[in-house]
């Protein structure tokens, strides 16, 4: 783990983060397409930075309107 996180940036969570959270977990409750709190939180600090996530889990991150996701093993 200690590797990893030494060639790879994390990004903090921030006060944009938290608004996007809201904003995600009142959407995903109107719609009844909840997700885990953990998984709308690592949205919502991407979207908070401008970044994509990569995931093997496209079902639950493709709830996120306007989240961009790709599937973490392309070509599979």
């Amino acid at each position: 783990m200690v590797r990893l996180l030494s060639i790879i940036s994390v990004a903090p969570w921030t006060s944009e983060a938290s608004y996007n959270f809201g904003i995600i977990k009142a959407d995903l409750e109107k719609r009844e397409l909840l997700i885990d709190d953990f998984d709308i939180a690592i949205g919502a600090i991407a979207m908070a930075h401008e970044c994509s996530v990569v995931t093997s889990n496209l079902d639950h991150f493709k709830r996120i309107k306007d989240l961009e996701s790709q599937y973490w093993l392309l070509g599979t």
